[in-house]
């Protein structure tokens, strides 16, 4: 039985964002984007999650041109821990698990600053990836 998720662990070295992908979204109160975290709850050791049929390949390094409620974009590394895959049925938006790379503390106070007080990040059990027979949750 195969899950609709797949993870990879975090990456070693971030690669050069000369040939990377971008993706550009923007996130407020009722996007289908949004943060996630892991169980610290600390979106920081998440990244976002982007809700599209493009499939990336998991461990691929991408560009997050990331706009919040209005503000200024700005533009962040990430790379592709899992996605999560259509199926008829099923309850959550498909889409791409982005872990992020270094934030600038700047752009780290922004993101928290916005969990804080706009939108509660997704929480992705990623934990739970790697035993057999379970597949993590995305709440």
């Amino acid at each position: 039985m195969s899950s609709v998720y797949d993870t990879v662990p975090p990456p070693a070295v971030a690669s050069s964002l000369e040939s990377t992908p971008r993706v550009a979204i923007a996130i407020d109160h009722a996007s289908e984007h949004n943060f996630w975290s892991d169980l610290t709850l600390d979106v920081m050791r998440g990244g976002v999650f982007v809700a599209t049929y493009h499939a990336l390949p998991l461990g691929t390094a991408v560009e997050i041109e990331l706009g919040l409620a209005g503000d200024d974009p700005t533009l962040l590394r990430g790379v592709v821990r899992w996605a999560r895959a259509h199926h008829d049925g099923s309850d959550g938006a498909t889409g791409l698990g982005i872990a992020f790379v270094e934030p600038s503390p700047d752009d780290a106070a922004r993101i928290r600053r916005f969990v804080e007080t706009v939108r509660q990040p997704l929480l992705f059990e990623s934990d739970l990836a790697g035993r057999a027979g379970s597949a993590p949750s995305l709440h």
